[in-house]
């Protein structure tokens, strides 16, 4: 039965129409499927419905009965949003065993992002992921797989040393403690094993990169995938304002050459850091590796853009770049779908280069034949291709894939012109000392109120006694009047019940 192209409503955008026709393929798929194992039960209507050992309910105006009932979440029944829609593997080559995929429209945000962040329409690649800590396992895991491939001739002559030297001589615990071996021998043995010793140290270095990040103010979620990663973690210095200290980075590269002198290095660079919106010298920092990092030594560096990665060609904390990557030292980019943009399901993009993703996975290496004989350079393998769709429509519905920024720069602006409105107020309150804000943040941090204010404006703890405010598109000034008008309440409940004692201690 041949699929039929449904008629779009009229107020619907050209963008969307891919979503009816993918609407209508899955529909088709759904009731024709014998391969991979998922149910589809809640997309699917029951149509056994005498069947006395199943409870199902009617939906209303429907002839057919339903096993679960999403209606409840705001899911219409046979709405796209109770599809099963999956991408499994790189989005960049089609599965010929899940036709049920959104990968054109993966591949669109990853072009629409890429494009946006500078590069040459084609020449970007990444995927759509689960979360921002996804898309930093993931750029940190391509970043330990192409410096394994850079430095894979010299990996495979130290191994083949190795194996050679353990050849020809054995060393075993016999060996060392016999007092009747042959000067010579023992001799010749002794420097074997040095040699053997000082290669497997190479050897070791050269698998398990080190890995320089801000302390304190790194997400926490690169301690874990370090730890997971096997990666040798460096916590650098961090200046007042929550970035990295460039000439403390300097020094800890510097001996990390003198001793470690083949181990490759990943540093992890913020743009918008959790609490205080710190974004990092990127520049500086690749200028750093380049002239303390000579041969054999190599590096990537990881940009964890979660909040302002998005922002970044707005508010250029770089004055003038090219692009975003290759231009500023940058090989991977993380960025969250559900903060700036604002997705209401959790989901985030990890973005390279297609020449730094080329190295990293070489041709014909993890290909997984039941997907469709692709390769997969996911972390997580399966992705949700409703999670896709709607990071791809909220993109679009800002104009980014006509390359149009103007509603994107006006949000921008508004988040900023609020932030220094909610400074400016709390200031007025609490004295400059106890905020901090900086131009071009969304961040706002300022002396701790009460547990009760804090859980009512959900606001984030920090450092000491201090909390953060991030200003974003649900902030109105109406709301940051609300708040300091409740801030100013408790203050003075405060002060009076502070003058209450002191009067009843007189």
């Amino acid at each position: 039965m041949p699929l039929v192209s449904p008629t779009p409503p009229a107020d619907i955008q050209e963008w969307q129409e891919e979503y009816l026709l993918l609407h209508q393929k899955a529909k088709h798929y759904h009731s024709h499927k014998l391969g991979y194992p998922v149910s589809l039960m809640a997309s699917l209507y029951n149509e056994q419905r005498g069947k006395e050992d199943i409870e199902v309910f009617h939906e209303s105006g429907l002839e057919r009965h339903k096993i679960i009932n999403n209606s409840v979440l705001g899911i219409l029944p046979g709405s796209l949003a109770e599809m099963f829609l999956v991408n499994v593997g790189d989005p960049r080559y089609e599965s010929n065993s899940h036709p049920i995929e959104a990968k054109k429209i993966e591949r669109d945000v990853i072009e629409i992002m890429t494009t946006y962040l500078g590069l040459s329409p084609g020449k970007g690649a990444g995927y759509v992921t689960a979360g921002g800590t996804e898309a930093n396992f993931a750029g940190l895991w391509w970043s330990r797989q192409y410096l394994l491939h850079k430095n894979e001739v010299l990996i495979q002559k130290i191994s083949h040393k190795i194996k050679t030297i353990k050849q020809k001589h054995h060393f075993d615990q016999t060996w060392a403690t016999d007092v009747t071996n042959d000067p010579a021998e023992t001799l010749d043995k002794s420097k074997a094993l040095w040699e053997l010793y000082s290669l497997e140290q190479i050897f070791k270095q050269l698998l398990y990169p080190s890995i320089f990040f801000t302390e304190t103010h790194t997400h926490y979620s690169i301690l874990k995938i370090a730890q997971q990663l096997g990666l040798v973690c460096k916590p650098v210095k961090a200046q007042e304002d929550g970035s990295m200290d460039i000439a403390s980075l300097t020094d800890m590269l510097k001996e990390h050459k003198a001793k470690n002198s083949y181990n490759p290095v990943i540093v992890v660079a913020n743009a918008g850091t959790t609490v205080l919106g710190a974004i990092d010298d990127i520049p500086a920092i690749n200028t750093a590796l380049r002239q303390t990092l000579t041969s054999p030594c190599t590096y990537t560096i990881h940009m964890d853009g979660a909040l302002n990665g998005v922002t970044l060609p707005l508010l250029k904390p770089f004055e003038e770049v090219d692009d975003y990557f290759q231009s500023i030292g940058v090989h991977t980019i993380a960025i969250s779908g559900h903060k700036f943009l604002g997705t209401q399901a959790i989901c985030g993009m990890i973005l390279t280069t297609q020449e730094f993703l080329e190295h990293a996975f070489p041709l014909k290496t993890h290909i997984i034949d039941y997907i469709g004989n692709i390769v997969d350079i996911t972390s997580s393998g399966c992705r949700s291709g409703l999670n896709i769709m709607l990071l791809h429509n909220a993109m679009c519905s800002l104009g980014l894939h006509q390359r149009d920024y103007s509603k994107l720069r006006s949000l921008v602006k508004r988040n900023l012109e609020n932030a220094r409105y909610l400074s400016q107020k709390l200031k007025a309150l609490l004295g400059d000392k106890e905020v901090l804000w900086q131009e071009g943040r969304f961040n706002v941090l300022f002396k701790r109120p009460s547990p009760r204010l804090i859980v009512k404006y959900n606001l984030m703890p920090a450092f000491a006694d201090h909390v953060a405010a991030c200003v974003l598109q649900n902030v109105t000034r109406s709301l940051i009047d609300k708040f300091i008008d409740d801030y100013q309440t408790e203050l003075t409940t405060a002060i009076k019940h502070t003058d209450q004692e002191y009067a009843l201690a007189g």
